[in-house]
């Protein structure tokens, strides 16, 4: 079994603190024109937009929608920042909204590792440049942590560059106990994992279930509350057998509302009383960027090790290669 992924994402904290030095610059920008931002990114590089959307939802005046598609939003004009962000530079629904965005005069902040992407924004002041070669999904908080800075530094939100910071040294003694995720990973051996967390941190449990697609190359669900309370928590009846084919884990975050914490509890309760495997895992930091990172620490370790039980190679992605060689024209 190659040992790559796990040392990739042991590099977490590195690249983390790789984007941070990336992310410098922006404080010259004219936030005053722009009225609101698109990213643009597919896969692991609009997870990274979600992410960021998701952080900044209490601290930026103006709206923030993540696109992934061939198209920009109508609305996108001089007063757009428009965000590319694609590790390869080559992925081909973000060059077309980067085509729309230069028809358009958008503003853009671009970020990727060469590409076309980086042949259209070689004259753009604000194009961030990867020099580093990994698979995507692990160079994700080379982009969230270079983004995050530069859009602090644009738009000055002075409190959130200090959890930025805080984030930074958090991670400088992060312990990544092996044993542990090695153990909990036997909760999900031959099972389909269901994942469920806060609204407020989708973006940390969609890269969970992304990972363990691609790493393990195990089918995962997931959702959020309060949303399932209102609908998916009745299906969980059907069909037959649904306890012994499944495994529920619940992402419990002490920065969410006091209310969401409490659905998580009485949902556990519920699940477990008829019949269902469940696990919570906390997080437990005051600071939203911290607990953002912990859980996909421990979402990424745990697909790693389940994808050593599971005997497949979690670098390998030969469907999603197989389907990009089919859609060239």
């Amino acid at each position: 079994m190659p040992h790559d992924m796990l040392s990739l994402i042991k590099s977490f904290p590195e690249f983390a603190e790789k984007g941070f030095s990336l992310g410098i610059g922006g404080e010259g920008f004219h936030k005053e024109s722009i009225r609101n931002i698109v990213y643009c990114g597919m896969g692991g590089s609009a997870i990274s937009g979600d992410i960021i959307r998701e952080i900044l939802f209490r601290h930026l005046e103006i709206p923030f929608n993540v696109v992934r598609n061939y198209h920009i939003p109508y609305y996108a004009d001089e007063h757009t920042l428009i965000i590319l962000s694609s590790f390869s530079g080559n992925t081909e629904e973000t060059i077309s909204c980067a085509e729309e965005a230069m028809r358009n005069k958008c503003s853009i902040l671009s970020i990727c590792s060469g590409g076309m992407i980086a042949d259209l924004m070689k004259n753009n002041k604000n194009s961030i440049q990867i020099d580093m070669d990994l698979p995507p999904r692990t160079a994700l908080p080379i982009t969230l942590f270079a983004l995050l800075r530069r859009l602090c530094n644009m738009f000055e939100l002075n409190s959130l560059n200090e959890q930025l910071n805080e984030a930074i040294n958090f991670m400088n003694n992060y312990n990544m106990d092996d044993d542990k995720i090695i153990s909990e990973a036997e909760y999900f051996e031959n099972k389909i994992p269901i994942l469920y967390c806060d609204e407020a941190y989708s973006s940390t449990v969609r890269r969970a279930a992304n990972q363990l697609s691609e790493n393990c190359k195990q089918f995962a669900h997931f959702n959020v509350l309060p949303e399932m309370n209102h609908n998916e928590i009745v299906g969980l009846l059907k069909p037959k057998g649904i306890t012994d084919n499944t495994v529920i884990i619940f992402y419990k975050f002490q920065t969410s509302d006091d209310r969401i914490n409490h659905r998580i509890n009485v949902t556990e309760q519920l699940l477990t009383e008829n019949g269902f495997t469940v696990k919570i895992v906390e997080f437990s930091n005051c600071n939203e960027i911290i607990n953002v990172v912990d859980s996909i620490l421990y979402s990424d370790l745990l697909s790693y090790h389940l994808a050593v039980k599971n005997n497949v190679d979690p670098v390998e992605i030969k469907r999603i290669d197989l389907l990009k060689e089919r859609m060239k024209y």
